[in-house]
Order: C-alpha cells, then structure tokens, then sequence
C-alpha cells in the first residue's frame, strides 16, 4: 500500500515494492521511502534519524529491506553510507537489507 505517514515533525511517503539489490541482484521485497517533509522547526534535532530507524525497524520485522528513493542532497548520500545503507543500481538510490 501507498501510503503518507503524517507525524509531528512532517511526513513521509512509503510504499511496498520489489528490487533487485546486493551483487546478485536478487529481487528483495522492500519498503521504500520515496519522500520525507520534516517542518523546518524540526531540522537538525534528530527528528529524520529517529524516522529512518522506526522505518527501518518496520521493515526488519516484516522481513523487507529498506530503499530510499532519489537522495538528491549530497550530505544525505554522505548521511545513508554512514547509517550501513549501499547505494543501488539506480542513481541516488540507497538501501539496507533487513535483519532477523
């Protein structure tokens, strides 16, 4: 389902999908974040990590990885790398596989 999550700081976009990740680019049942609004009162105090890692955790229990779609800022790419995320096939495109 597609859906925006309305929370206190902004919202997010989420859907389920499928892609191909990791060096065999085996198809991965997903969750993926497609666009993420904090409030600019909110940026910088923590508000988007918190987000990523309740997301994350969603993920992890439904057995899905996590994929976030089209980083255009170059310190979120910079941001992604340094929480474990590997950059996809597709330009500017991150994702974390789920663990057990």
């Amino acid at each position: 389902a597609n859906t925006w999550l309305q929370l206190s700081a902004g919202k997010v976009y989420i859907r389920k999908a499928f892609h191909q990740l990791g060096v065999q680019r085996e198809l991965n049942k997903t969750l993926d974040i497609a666009n993420i609004c904090i409030d600019e009162d909110k940026r910088g105090k923590g508000y988007f990590t918190e987000l990523l890692d309740a997301i994350y955790r969603i993920a992890c229990k439904y057995n899905m990885s996590l994929y976030i779609e089209n980083v255009l800022d170059q310190r979120f790419q910079s941001f992604f790398l340094k929480k474990g995320f590997m950059p996809a096939y597709h330009d500017l495109c991150f994702y974390k596989f789920f663990k057990l």
